[in-house]
């Protein structure tokens, strides 16, 4: 006798206000409780037993993933997971980028897509042992979220339901105070090229960076391209220049915006630093970043 078809909740309780909790309780008003397999992200990162576990009994064929919680949650899974298995996302976190830029349905919107759409080809990056999902980010960016994280403002502000605001307030404070760095490029080709005296630099899947703040409008998962932004800025007058070319759009009108579009791409860093990706924070001398295939309910 076949399986009944079973979804898969992967969660992340401590996203937003801990919106997930929410979530689960109206997906077991929907679905009878034998039809669903909860599993919760911890937040420490202790996620292999995690994952091992729920891939013990999941089946391709008529089991379904459903993914509740921020991009960092996203990005997290999709690196224990294998590329293979499609996936539905409901987005429960501060920024929502990746959500957002694909404009996803509510959740009754997300639970038709699992019950009557199909799985469509998406791409995000892949850097070996995580992935990329948005972007990932040096200086300007990488700023906004370290800082972030280590104020009560996020915490504060995603109580009062302006959690958006969070990152575009360090980023202004990332005009004064945020120090100059440098990078190594190495392309597919094998060209190699030094940029100093940075201010950011981004390397993008998706339009949208820094909860809603556009990195580059024509950025998309549909596409196995990465787009590469950087800009050097001298002073915060130079810096303020770039912000606001950011934040009214005027991206490829910006004489200090640098963009190219590459298949494959390595940074290489003058010493281990803090990168971020997708709104979460590790530590590296170099990464190399090429493009992957996934499927996503749409």
């Amino acid at each position: 006798m076949a399986k009944d078809m079973t979804l898969y909740i992967l969660a992340n309780p401590y996203s937003g206000q801990g919106q997930s909790s929410t979530v689960i309780s109206q997906l077991e008003n929907i679905y009878e409780k034998e039809q669903l397999a909860i599993f919760t992200i911890h937040r420490d990162h202790r996620d292999v037993d995690l994952f091992e576990h729920l891939l013990e009994n999941f089946e391709k064929s008529h089991d379904q993933l459903l993914i509740v919680g921020g991009d960092g949650t996203l990005s997290r899974a999709l690196a224990q997971l294998p590329a293979e298995i499609p996936f539905a996302y409901y987005p429960v976190g501060t920024g929502n980028d990746f959500a957002n830029a694909l404009q996803l349905p509510d959740l009754m919107g997300t639970i038709a897509l699992l019950k009557n759409g199909s799985p469509r080809e998406i791409n995000i990056l892949s850097y070996g042992e995580g992935v990329v999902v948005n972007s990932m980010n040096l200086g300007l960016g990488k700023w906004a979220v370290e800082k972030a994280e280590q104020s009560r403002l996020k915490r504060w502000l995603n109580h009062l339901k302006i959690g958006q605001l969070t990152y575009p307030l360090f980023a202004i404070e990332a005009l004064f105070r945020q120090p100059k760095f440098s990078v190594t490029l190495e392309k597919s080709d094998g060209s190699q090229e030094e940029v100093s005296d940075l201010f950011l630099l981004s390397l993008a899947n998706n339009r949208y960076f820094g909860g809603g703040v556009i990195i580059w409008p024509s950025a998309t998962v549909f596409s196995p391209h990465i787009d590469l932004i950087w800009t050097t800025a001298d002073n915060w007058f130079m810096r303020l220049w770039v912000v606001l070319h950011l934040l009214f759009k005027k991206h490829e009108q910006s004489p200090l915006l640098h963009h190219e579009k590459v298949t494959k791409i390595s940074l290489k860093l003058p010493q281990t630093s803090t990168v971020e990706v997708d709104g979460e924070l590790i530590c590296r001398d170099q990464v190399t970043l090429v493009s992957q295939k996934r499927y996503l309910y749409l």
